[in-house]
This record gives structure tokens, C-alpha cells and sequence, in this order.
């Protein structure tokens, strides 16, 4: 895909999710053939999903501070296809140069407190 805009991911991500959808309920059905079919769908809108650039971010969700790897399109960052706001309740999205051991120990550690 050549225009990677913010429009292009939340088209992506809700087919993706459309499709997600359709293979459970030909799963349920028995309809294993309809299911393999939208799970091939599935991954072509995970292949176009996975074709945008990514960047490491550290943020708060209320006091607890995570660092992932997300979806940047311009100067705004994106996870699960939604762009990381304040209004959605992500505080001080700040880019970093990656996310290293002492950081995935430091949000393990703090885990148990919730």
C-alpha cells in the first residue's frame, strides 16, 4: 500500500476485525472452508497492518507507565488501529530509542500492584 495514512490503518485494522469475526461464526457453523477463507483475508489485512512504520513510545494510562511498540504515521502515534490521544486516556506519548529489559521488568513489576 503506498498512501500509509491514518484513514488507510482504521480501514485496515476494522476489516481485519470484520473478518476475524466471519471465521468464528464459520467456525461455529462447522463451515471450515469459509473459515480458512477469511483466516487468508485475515492475514492479507495483517500483511497491510504490519507494512506501517513502527516506533517504540513510553506512556501513562492513569499512573501506570507502559512502553510498546506502535504505529507512527506523521508525528501521531497509533495502537490497535486508534490513535493514541489524551481523550482515550493515554498521557506523555513520547517517542524513545527502544524499549529495553529494565523497562519490560519495571512494567512487570509494577503489574502486581493492580
Amino acid at each position: 500500500m503506498k498512501n500509509l495514512t491514518a484513514k488507510n490503518l482504521a480501514t485496515a485494522v476494522e476489516t481485519r476485525k470484520g473478518f476475524y469475526r466471519l471465521s468464528e461464526q464459520y467456525a461455529k457453523e462447522g463451515n471450515f472452508a469459509k473459515e480458512h477463507e477469511a483466516k487468508l483475508d485475515m492475514a492479507k489485512c495483517q500483511k497491510i497492518v504490519d507494512s506501517f512504520p513502527t516506533a517504540p513510545v513510553s506512556f501513562y494510562i492513569g499512573y501506570r507507565k507502559y512502553f510498546e511498540e506502535v504505529i507512527k504515521i506523521g508525528n501521531s502515534f497509533f495502537t490497535r488501529g486508534e490513535k493514541m490521544t489524551k481523550s482515550r486516556g493515554f498521557r506523555n506519548v513520547v517517542e524513545i530509542e527502544k524499549i529495553t529489559q529494565e523497562m519490560t521488568n519495571e512494567m512487570i513489576s509494577d503489574s502486581h500492584y493492580y
